[in-house]
């Protein structure tokens, strides 16, 4: 192998790691912006039937990180009412559109993979759910744009109710 060789493989493994090392910093920085920061308070439809039951459930916390080529969407979700929650389907209006949906109990969260939602116990009164996505549709946001984000509850006594608030997209923290 002659000198030139040699120098020719040690400038590609260089530049191999160099740019590696790059697009894992990339990464890492947006993975690493997991942290929710509550950004607002909104008010699901407080409903009370005639036996007293109430609904209500409170987006706690949204928050949108736009990062390389993708996003990630974290929300907190709670039950403030005396009525449980049987199905959740939450909408995030980017240029490409993303949802999150809830499965059968409050321990799976709520998550794209879940899908059309299906009908269980994902929010019992007193209690928080998580939501996370993350993908194209999150990447699709502009850093600084708010974009609408829809939320159907339906609850055990068969009331639907709609929250609609916004969310603000933003850079990853390191």
């Amino acid at each position: 192998m002659s000198l030139n060789t040699k120098v020719t493989a040690i400038i590609v493994i260089v530049v191999i790691v160099a740019v590696a090392g790059a697009s894992l910093y990339v990464v890492s920085a947006r993975l690493t912006a997991s942290s929710i920061t509550t950004s607002f308070v909104s008010s699901g439809t407080v409903t009370t039937d005639t036996s007293g039951n109430i609904t209500s459930v409170d987006i706690i916390s949204d928050n949108l990180t736009v990062g390389f080529q993708s996003g990630l969407w974290q929300l907190i979700i709670k039950n403030n009412g005396t009525v449980g929650v049987s199905v959740i389907t939450v909408y995030l209006k980017t240029p490409t559109p993303s949802e999150i949906c809830s499965a059968g109990s409050l321990d799976d969260g709520l998550s794209f993979f879940y899908c059309p939602s299906t009908a269980g116990n994902p929010l019992p009164p007193g209690t928080t759910a998580y939501g996370t996505a993350s993908g194209v549709g999150e990447g699709s946001a502009t850093v600084g744009s708010s974009y609408p984000v829809d939320c159907k509850v339906t609850y055990d006594n068969d009331v639907t109710a709609w929250s609609n608030f916004t969310v603000i997209a933003t850079l990853p923290t390191s």
